[in-house]
Parts: structure tokens; sequence; C-alpha cells
């Protein structure tokens, strides 16, 4: 009775999780764009790190849905489990 439970309950628990992984996906292209326009208004983007250094150079390339390369790496691997 137990697996037959848990094996009803798992698509539940893929579909949620599909939804979390989606909207964490979308904040953090959203963080990026937003950074993208402060930094074209000549604002610092993000605050800097302890040592005083900034924290990632986000280019001005007049492209604000293109993310920074980093940002590019997080997106394809948390992404790829979506599709699936």
């Amino acid at each position: 009775p137990w697996l037959h439970t848990f094996s009803l309950v798992a698509p539940v628990c893929g579909l949620l999780g599909f939804f979390i992984l989606s909207m964490r996906l979308s904040y953090f292209v959203q963080t990026n764009a937003a950074a993208k326009r402060k930094v074209q208004q000549g604002e610092q983007a993000f605050p800097p790190n302890e040592d005083g250094t900034a924290e990632d150079k986000i280019s001005t390339d007049g492209m604000p849905w293109k993310l920074a390369d980093r940002m590019d790496w997080v997106v394809i691997i948390l992404g790829t489990p979506l599709i699936f």
C-alpha cells in the first residue's frame, strides 16, 4: 500500500519541483536584466564584496536580453532538468 501511495504522489512532487525551479530561473533572469539596466544608467549593479572588489562585471552591450556569462551557465545547468 505505501508503494502505491508513493507512486501516486511522485508526479505531484515532480510538478511542484518544476514550478519552483521555473520561478527560481525566472528570478535569476530578471535580476540579470535589472543589473544590466543599472550598469547602463551608470550605477553599481551589486554591492561590493567584503574585500571591496566588484562582484561581477556586467557588460553594457545594448542587449538587455543577453545573460552574463556566469548566469548563462547557471540557467543551462538548472534549466536542463526542466525538459525531462
